[in-house]
Formats: structure tokens, sequence, C-alpha cells
């Protein structure tokens, strides 16, 4: 929303509400995510980024905004949803349109444990809600810092 303000007579001077700054204030997070297969994969981890996720806003609720890259794939925005399935942690839904014109969700599980560095570690499944059984992807915050910044 747009409000405006006269001044003195000089005509009209367009300032943003608050609802759009406090919209540009929210902390974009990266998220590197492994895909991982078994247990014993998890245990050992590579290095290799499968999906990376940029969301802006609280990532605990269905209100942010999610943007998904796999390698080689042009990203694609995931619009949130209320998704509870017993995470300790937390846990949110994504859903968007794969290029097929299919439907696909995926379910976020959050961790239980903080760090003192405010990394943010998840569990993300897809079709399926998961409570870090594999297979699945792990998923942890890279970095977090306003929007608009440049990284």
């Amino acid at each position: 929303m747009i409000g405006a303000l006269r001044i003195a007579g000089m005509g009209l001077l367009l300032v943003a509400s608050p609802s759009t700054a406090q919209e540009d204030s929210a902390p974009t997070r990266i998220f590197s995510c492994h895909f991982v297969r078994s247990e014993r994969e998890a245990a050992h981890p590579t290095l290799q980024e499968d999906l990376r996720i940029v969301q802006s806003g609280s990532p605990y609720d269905a209100t942010g905004r999610w943007t998904l890259s796999w390698p080689g794939q042009a990203p694609l925005t995931a619009e949130p949803f209320e998704a509870s399935f017993g995470s300790v942690g937390g846990s949110v839904g994504l859903q968007w349109t794969a290029t097929n014109g299919k439907a696909k969700k995926a379910f976020i599980s959050f961790s239980d444990i903080h760090s003192d560095n405010d990394r943010i570690y998840f569990w993300l499944s897809l079709d399926r809600p998961s409570l870090w059984q594999s297979p699945g992807y792990v998923c942890g915050a890279r970095s977090a810092e306003p929007s608009g910044a440049k990284s």
C-alpha cells in the first residue's frame, strides 16, 4: 500500500506503508541442502550441494517466500502452507507446479536444536511428511542478511 503526504502546497510525496517497509527488512537466508539416501550416508555427508533454497521472512510459518534451485534447472518459487506432522522443531509445507504441469509438495521438519550463531537446520522430504528419515535433504542456512543486500 502506498500513502501520500501533502507538503506545504508543493504537491504529493509518495511514501511506503509500514507493511512494505517490514517486508523489505525481512532477513534472507540461503540454505544449502545435501540429498541423503540412507542413514549410513547421513553419517558421512559430502559437501556437494544438491539443492539450494533462498528463503525470506520467517521460515517457521507459512508466510515467507521460498525459491528452490536444483543444479541444472531453473529456480522455482514455492508457496508455503501450514503442515503439522509431529516435528518437535516445527514444520511447514511447500507447494509448486513442476515444469511438466504436475503439482509438487515438499515438507520441512525443523531441527529442535538451536546453535549459538542462529543457524537453522531442517530436513526436507518430497511428496510426503518425514521426521528426518531418508531419503530426503538435510539443509542448513549459509547466511542471513536483510533483503536487498548483495551476496
